[in-house]
């Protein structure tokens, strides 16, 4: 269903006559079109909410956290906005306690920067964060949270991004941080990680691997992985983990020398703890794609 942004307070209130069950929203702006505060009043007849995914723009970032904030059962928020002024927010807009999955494609480093100012600091446990490899890092944001989070951080997922037309050195941005600020050592109970493996060095890559200080640590997972660097010290370093029960590695459909049999040979200890899974992706391949299927989802394009 599609709604211009003028039709949203016309449409919406029909729709929560209509379906007052709604579990999860999609919400989509146009480039040029923006979630406007008219709008609050409407989407917080949304009492069920419980998922929120979020592709738009927003005047200002205090209107994102206002949002966020109107749903008392969200437990599952995604999130890849806009905002044209400089960040600021209202430290009454607090996200829901249920908020167990939250996942940022953009700004990472606002949206825990809003977490971090409240009080107490909301322990999500389940986090998927895409950062720039350009401009400031976003690690130390992301390394105050986890310390701020400590044993309630049970799965964590990482991916970098270079942006258009930029050149990005991934060791110079990565070793003026991760070794000063990141340490997943406080994270106790960290379950699970997924790393995408492509634009960040190896160096990066051995400091997480050697953080990990979890007893209920059982799955790694690498996206997007190149065969061509020197593994041998993530390998002992992973054998070791008496609690790992699956390495996963998917490798990059543009790595031409991607094989099964030369990933096994650079992981040799896992391969033969027999924890090793190796995936390699044909560049048509939709099956290693991973989709969200949520039941009684509702998709608005603003």
């Amino acid at each position: 269903m599609d709604i211009k942004p003028e039709e949203l307070d016309l449409t919406l209130p029909e729709l929560t006559v209509r379906l007052p069950e709604i579990k999860s929203i999609t919400l989509y702006t146009p480039p040029s079109s923006f979630i406007l505060p008219s709008s609050f009043a409407t989407l917080r007849s949304f009492a069920h909410l419980t998922i929120l995914d979020l592709t738009a723009n927003f005047l200002k970032f205090s209107h994102f956290t206002e949002i966020v904030s109107a749903f008392p059962k969200l437990e599952d928020l995604r999130v890849r906005i806009e905002f044209e002024n400089p960040a600021s927010w209202d430290i009454s807009h607090r996200p829901s306690a249920h908020l167990h999955s939250l996942r940022v494609i953009w700004p990472t480093r606002e949206i825990l920067q809003w977490l971090l100012s409240l009080y107490p600091v909301p322990a999500i446990p389940n986090l998927d964060l895409h950062i720039s490899l350009n401009g400031d890092s976003d690690i130390p944001f992301i390394a105050k949270y986890f310390r701020s989070v400590g044993d309630k951080l049970k799965t964590f997922t990482l991916a970098c991004h270079s942006e258009d037309g930029l050149e990005s050195d991934s060791d110079a941005h990565f070793s003026k941080h991760v070794y000063r600020d990141l340490n997943l050592s406080v994270n106790t109970t960290l379950q699970s990680m997924t790393v995408d493996a492509e634009s960040v060095s190896t160096t990066f890559i051995e400091c997480l691997v050697s953080q990990l200080n979890s007893p209920d640590f059982r799955e790694l997972k690498f996206n997007n992985f190149y065969s061509g660097d020197e593994w041998h010290s993530v390998d002992r370093r992973l054998s070791e983990i008496l609690s790992l029960r699956q390495f996963m590695i998917i490798c990059s459909f543009l790595d031409p020398e991607a094989s099964e049999e030369k990933v096994r040979a650079a992981f040799p200890r896992c391969n033969d703890r027999g924890i090793l899974d190796v995936q390699c992706q044909e560049d048509d391949d939709d099956s290693l794609i991973f989709e969200y299927a949520v039941c009684r989802n509702y998709s608005l394009q603003l």
